[in-house]
């Protein structure tokens, strides 16, 4: 999904199911021992570049796709490997301390197949050393830079919002569970009905009561997100500062609808639509519930891009003043999640943002 001009989804693009903060532990510990195995090296940094990208472009042989050599999520991702033959992976969290311009040389050799693998490779090396939004930082250049205009940005299948959402759900799930948990729990537990499409209401059903109780809790949780900015791990506020950056400098007008995606149809929205992938709920989701939550997360989505249902669906038009007059406010929280804390809190993941 772009930042300008786009529609809401009703298929959302839901993060992957995996425990990145111990797998981050995890590999964190082999890069170490990986480290202390292998013969020491004389070569200068630059000669290390070199060397690296020449067995990147190597192991990409005529198709120019690069063998990341990760295995699939459902299995143990193994990075130990060989004093003789380093992975790829390895060799770039060792360098890219020194040597960021390689990200611009690598990224246009993975292929749209292996992203996914890449950016979990990504997150779980640079995390623990405090260099993924520097890593994240590189790739929304790369973007913008090749965009032709904002509404092409950050789509569900690009590398930057893959990277933003692995990310923003693994050091925002404090943030997840005390903004919006309590609401979740209470529509699961609803006995009142959601549905506002008068093709679907049952005979003892009142529609607008049902209309009112969906405006409702739809206030409800946007006032708790709209709330939540003290609360806010500093890693959220700097992702933010970087699409208002980034973005404002090509296309300006067009950062907040950035930070917009980002923060709702990436990080809030997601969790809401499928609270059990984010272990906010257990087991099945009645229908009733389910509608509740998926009737929710469009209205939300909606007000985070000023767009109204109007001819497009017509059970949810009566929602639209709702939209128009919650949209300065989410404009509002936008900003304020751009700007970096005077008093930053301590990083969620140990060696972030140092």
């Amino acid at each position: 999904m772009g930042c300008a001009g786009s529609k809401s989804e009703r298929k959302w693009d839901l993060p992957e199911s995996i425990d990145v903060t111990q797998e981050i532990s995890r590999e964190n510990n082999k890069l170490t021992e990986a480290k202390e195995s292998k013969p020491s090296t004389k070569a200068e940094p630059n000669q290390r570049s070199d060397s690296t990208l020449r067995t990147m472009r190597e192991r990409s042989g005529s198709t120019g796709s690069i063998d990341w050599n990760i295995p699939d999520q459902d299995d143990t991702i193994e990075l130990s490997m060989e004093p003789s033959e380093a992975s790829p992976l390895i060799e770039l969290q060792q360098i890219l301390t020194v040597d960021w311009d390689l990200i611009d040389v690598l990224v246009p050799l993975v292929p749209t197949t292996e992203v996914d693998k890449f950016v979990q490779g990504m997150v779980l090396l640079l995390t623990p050393n405090g260099k993924i939004l520097q890593f994240l930082e590189r790739i929304i250049n790369i973007e913008v830079k090749e965009a032709n205009s904002a509404g092409s940005l950050f789509r569900s299948n690009s590398m930057v919002s893959k990277t933003m959402k692995l990310y923003s759900t693994l050091v925002g799930k404090d943030l997840l569970r005390k903004t919006i948990a309590d609401h979740v729990e209470l529509i699961l537990k609803d006995t009142h009905s959601f549905e506002v499409d008068p093709q679907a209401l049952s005979p003892d059903e009142d529609l607008l009561k049902n209309r009112e109780h969906l405006r409702n809790t739809c206030s409800k949780i946007l006032r708790s997100i709209f709330d939540s900015q003290e609360d806010s791990p500093p890693e959220i506020h700097q992702i933010c500062k970087l699409l208002q950056t980034k973005v404002a400098a090509k296309f300006p007008g067009s950062a907040q609808s950035c930070i917009g995606g980002f923060l709702f149809l990436r990080f809030f929205c997601p969790a809401i639509f499928t609270p059990v992938a984010f272990g906010m709920a257990e087991g099945t989701i009645s229908p009733k519930a389910q509608r509740g939550l998926t009737l929710v997360t469009r209205t939300l989505q909606n007000v985070a891009n000023n767009l109204t249902f109007g001819n497009k669906d017509l059970s949810m038009g009566f929602l639209d003043d709702f939209i128009q007059d919650n949209f300065s406010a989410c404009q509002d929280y936008f900003d304020e999640m751009a700007r970096i804390p005077s008093k930053p809190k301590k990083p969620v993941v140990p060696g972030i943002g140092r």
